[in-house]
């Protein structure tokens, strides 16, 4: 017996499981129908995720320029 004699008792871990068992029990948690997609206004958009790319309609500036390696967006 050693120090900590309920260590011994201990059973911390936990039988090996196979990598199929795994996917399954992965795909169970995995809700079965998407979500869908919502058309919001932007100031209703807070908290979520976006279903496809977004484009500016415009470029701002309209022309190809940089005065440094890039831009910082707060987003």
């Amino acid at each position: 017996m050693g120090r900590w004699p309920i260590l011994a008792e201990r059973k911390i871990y936990r039988k090996l499981v196979s990598v199929d068992e795994v996917i399954s029990i992965i795909e169970s948690y995995r809700p079965l129908n998407p979500l869908g997609e919502l058309k919001l206004p932007l100031s209703e958009a807070l908290g979520r995720v976006l279903s496809r790319n977004v484009y500016a309609k415009v470029s701002y500036p309209p022309y190809t320029r940089s005065l440094m390696d890039g831009y910082a967006v707060i987003s």
